[in-house]
């Protein structure tokens, strides 16, 4: 089975800020970079939050890292409203899953029909 995933969306997400950042998977290859604002760095500025982190806690609702969910919202904006949703495709279906903490909510569409809505602890507790 191999899943291609399409796109990856973020807000309030780790060092990701309070509007939506989206990463549009096409094929190819791409050189990702940034600039840290505050020291001129390359480093610290978010780029293994957006693809590491990021897909795997759209997908599973964990972080990789050693961090307590509550601690995943970006502090300077109150720790509220973080979202995440990652949209992939499994064998010409087209799956989107929309993730929240602070509230935590997920949802899930198949086919851009909604299959799941729930709050992110109910759901992980029943599975």
């Amino acid at each position: 089975m191999r899943i291609n995933i399409k796109s990856l969306s973020l807000k309030n997400f780790l060092s990701v800020g309070n509007k939506w950042v989206e990463i549009d998977f096409r094929k190819g290859l791409y050189r990702v970079t940034g600039e840290n604002i505050d020291t001129g760095s390359k480093n610290g500025v978010g780029k293994s939050a957006l693809f590491i982190d990021g897909v795997i806690f759209a997908l599973f609702g964990k972080p990789v890292r050693k961090i307590n969910i509550p601690d995943i919202p970006n502090t300077i904006n109150n720790k509220r409203k973080c979202e995440v949703k990652i949209s992939f495709e499994i064998n010409s279906n087209i799956y989107e899953i929309h993730r929240g903490v602070s509230p935590g909510f997920i949802t899930l569409k198949i086919n851009d029909k909604e299959e799941l809505e729930d709050s992110a602890k109910k759901f992980t507790e029943k599975n």
